[in-house]
């Protein structure tokens, strides 16, 4: 109920973060690939098609070039990504190991797709060296349990992350920071 309040963007007074819950986030409109996608994978559960569509949603709005998932997640955010955005490379990982490789090769990234969890706190310290202002870093389980509340408020509370959003399934990190540091709880 904490949650009803903001939901659809009320109350968010600057437009871009306005522009992303309510045109990103909370979109209801049936995107072209939906059809498409719930018909390759029928017999996925709610919570994962909910977050696939979300990804869609994201890849479409922000064009990412490349795209880090973490594939202990949901195996069809690839494909959910995909469809949102065609020139979108997504790179899998299997693990904590495998991931750390791949960002030793990289200079920078576009999205991040993980789950929050102790074991992937080096590698969130990594991916904040590597952010630059169009980053965008993706947790999932913000709220799966205590430990992963309290690291949640650590991250919100860390001065590089400027813009987060609070979607109980998962917090998106903005490290744009021409705009000012705030956090918003969204119904999603």
């Amino acid at each position: 109920m904490w949650r009803w309040k903001h939901i659809h963007g009320f109350g968010v007074q600057s437009p871009s973060a306005y522009h992303f819950i309510r045109y990103v986030v909370n979109e209801t409109y049936p995107y072209y690939d939906y059809a498409d996608l719930k018909i390759q994978f029928p017999k996925v559960d709610y919570r994962s098609r909910k977050l696939g569509k979300l990804y869609f949603r994201i890849a479409n709005a922000l064009q990412p070039g490349s795209w880090i998932l973490d594939l202990s997640s949901s195996g069809i955010y690839g494909h959910y990504i995909h469809a949102g955005c065609l020139f979108t490379s997504v790179m899998t990982v299997d693990s904590k190991d495998e991931l750390s490789v791949l960002l030793n090769q990289l200079q920078t990234f576009d999205v991040a797709c993980l789950p929050l969890s102790e074991k992937y706190l080096l590698v969130y310290k990594e991916l904040l060296r590597l952010s630059n202002q169009h980053s965008v870093l993706i947790l999932e389980g913000i709220h799966g349990n205590r430990k992963n509340r309290h690291l949640w408020k650590q991250i919100i509370s860390d001065p590089l992350p400027c813009v987060t959003y609070d979607l109980y399934d998962c917090g998106i990190i903005f490290f744009d920071h021409t705009k000012s540091k705030q956090n918003f709880i969204v119904d999603f």
